[in-house]
């Protein structure tokens, strides 16, 4: 899948009016998302272990495997794949950030 990635990856296609969208995409997968995960998850009555695992979980970086629904539709697949690469970069320095909050 890194393989495909790599592929899928296209600097070319890029324009500055991607990085409003890539910036966007990465705030909401790495601060919005476990936030709200943490939120919900107290509201239902979790806490500890299950909490700490559901945070972290929602602060992961977006998945490869809609790399192949890009291409399939024949979507944006160059934006996708930067996406996948900018959350996965940055997902080094918030999740050990997550971690220490939440444990």
């Amino acid at each position: 899948m890194l393989f495909a990635l790599g592929l899928g990856l296209s600097w070319g296609h890029l324009s500055h009016r991607d990085i409003r969208p890539l910036g966007i995409t990465a705030a909401i997968q790495l601060a919005f998302m476990p936030a709200v995960v943490l939120v919900v998850g107290r509201a239902t009555g979790l806490g500890g272990q299950l909490l700490e695992d559901g945070g972290l979980e929602g602060a992961m970086p977006s998945m490869i495997l809609g790399l192949v629904l890009c291409d399939r539709y024949r979507l944006r697949t160059a934006l996708f794949a930067s996406a996948v690469t900018l959350t996965t970069i940055l997902s080094l320095a918030s999740l050990p950030l997550w971690h220490r909050w939440l444990s």
